[in-house]
């Protein structure tokens, strides 16, 4: 009620401020402050498979060997909220194997890491990086390859979701995900060996592409990212001293090794039990010039210059 009074109508006025900003300085806030909280506090997978190898260390220095069934009976009694996987047995068993095995790397970590600085980690979970480690049978180049290549995937098409069959059946594509990001690994390789012997470029061109196409991080800083025509592209500035022949081979390496439009293509190859490079009989396989790569590549030891 507004009295007619004006200086009660102002202390009224005054009031009504006070009591809105006890509701942002309070109840609003307060709201905030436990989202807050709960990001920078809550243990990620990653997070807690180090809580549990450091758990197991301080429990041997004073109670003797522990195994995964007596070290989840410690987790027993706790109450994880929605986004945290429970600590089983099961869970500190794959604990204990990436701890072992793929978070020794730095470039493997770095890139768990980076997954979990996003405010919906789809990666967080230890059965989905233990997908990618044992399908690339634990060895270092492929779970480097597949971890780089799983996150630039995701950032670069916008994946919001990476569910645990994407990683181990194929229900994205014909196979697994990882399959497809090893069998690019494969082309690389291939194509290097192809350069070899189709192409009499100097040793010194061969040797510059082998060395710009060796990774995903090399190629994004010197070609940017093929597949995406609202994106800036970059341009090599060496690329210009080329055989024309050599430019449009680096190309392949763009779109195909390092792009992502011909993955379903390469997925079904290797259903259907084909070698990767066989991706390149694939009448859908063109590329953005009058030449495709079918015709590109069969020029073996002849020049377009």
């Amino acid at each position: 009620m507004i009295h007619p009074n004006h200086d009660g109508f102002v202390a009224q006025v005054v009031e009504s401020q006070n009591r809105l900003q006890q509701i942002f300085s309070t109840i609003i806030q307060k709201r905030e402050d436990i989202g807050v909280d709960f990001e920078n506090t809550r243990m990620t997978s990653l997070l807690r498979i180090y809580e549990v190898m450091d758990l197991k260390k301080q429990l041997e220095s004073t109670q003797g060997k522990q195994n995964k069934k007596t070290l989840a009976q410690h987790y027993a009694n706790i109450k994880f909220c929605k986004k945290s996987e429970p600590v089983t047995a099961s869970f500190i068993e794959v604990a204990q194997m990436l701890h072992g095995t793929a978070l020794k790397f730095p470039k493997v970590l770095k890139v768990l890491t980076d997954f979990d600085q996003l405010g919906e980690n789809t990666m967080d979970s230890v059965h989905k990086i233990r997908e990618v480690v044992i399908q690339c049978d634990k060895k270092t180049d492929s779970m480097e390859w597949s971890f780089a290549m799983l996150w630039d995937w995701s950032q670069n098409c916008h994946v919001a979701e990476i569910g645990i069959r994407d990683l181990k059946e194929g229900s994205r594509y014909p196979v697994s995900l990882v399959r497809v990001f090893l069998a690019k690994k494969s082309l690389r390789d291939w194509l290097w060996r192809n350069m070899e012997v189709a192409y009499s470029w100097d040793s010194s061109t061969k040797q510059e592409i082998r060395d710009l196409t060796k990774d995903l991080e090399t190629m994004r800083k010197h070609f940017g990212f093929y597949d995406q025509d609202d994106q800036e592209q970059v341009s090599y500035p060496g690329r210009g001293s080329w055989p024309l022949s050599a430019d449009l081979y680096v190309l392949i390496f763009e779109a195909v090794v390092y792009g992502y439009k011909f993955d379903s293509i390469l997925g079904q190859t290797l259903k259907n039990h084909r070698a990767p490079d066989d991706i390149f009989n694939h009448s859908e396989v063109k590329f953005p010039s009058p030449t495709s790569i079918p015709v590109l590549i069969s020029f073996v030891g002849q020049n377009l210059e």
